[in-house]
């Protein structure tokens, strides 16, 4: 399990996975799975972490229907909002 570089501890990264879950995050680039598309500067909320280069991410509810989307995605997808 490789720990966040120092790039990305600049960024605001904790050092430790534990300290993952629960972070607000934004994507940096388009996210997409076989049946949706998640924007650039989407925010939300890491959920979990397999391992540092796995993040389980859910976006924050729309402001009009309400719906969240969930989605595994590498760590290099997301900036943490602090």
């Amino acid at each position: 399990m490789s720990r966040p570089s120092a790039t990305e501890r600049r960024m605001g990264w904790p050092s430790l996975v534990r300290d993952v879950k629960g972070l607000r995050a934004r994507t940096r680039y388009p996210i997409e799975t076989g049946s949706m598309v998640i924007p650039v500067g989407t925010e939300g909320t890491i959920e979990d972490s397999t391992a540092w280069h796995r993040l389980r991410f859910r976006t924050a509810p729309c402001g009009c229907c309400g719906v969240q989307m969930r989605v595994n995605a590498s760590r290099g997808a997301f900036e943490p909002i602090r």
